[in-house]
């Protein structure tokens, strides 16, 4: 795949989709993670879209969150502050310094350098899917949104 004005361009018949680098402690669905991903020549980062209760979209596995930050409650119940103030967990129970990065944030880190899949946006369909396709407009990105 290939990057020229901002679009992915493919340049192989196959590609590669991953939520995460293929080896290593990392937390999934993480600016570091997806990076990692895509040095070890990920074609496409897949991640999962959380809209919490005011309307801030969110790059983390909703249902995770025990796993994920050591909470019992659901992302999507929570305010954005709150969810901007949790620590990712590493795999050894301890905290890591890594924090829950925005929707807004992935899509200026990564424009043109590779596609995304998104998945899990049910929760509130409408609201995220109007949200998803401006914050993409807003970083000129292309979208195909069913």
């Amino acid at each position: 795949m290939s990057s020229s004005e901002g679009a992915v361009q493919w340049t192989s018949r196959f590609s590669c989709a991953t939520t995460r680098p293929g080896s290593g402690p990392w937390r999934f669905r993480t600016l570091d993670s997806f990076n990692l991903a895509l040095e070890q020549h990920a074609d496409i980062l897949e991640m999962d879209i959380a809209m919490p209760v005011d309307g801030e979209l969110f790059v983390i596995h909703a249902g995770m969150e025990s796993r994920l930050f050591h909470i019992t409650e659901n992302v999507q119940h929570l305010r954005a502050e709150k969810i901007h103030s949790l620590e990712y967990y590493t795999l050894n129970h301890n905290l890591s310094g890594v924090f829950p990065n925005t929707f807004d944030e992935v899509l200026e880190h990564f424009k043109g350098k590779c596609m995304l899949n998104l998945d899990r946006c049910w929760i509130h369909p409408d609201k995220s899917k109007n949200r998803r396709r401006y914050l993409m407009q807003y970083h000129g990105m292309r979208w195909k949104i069913r």
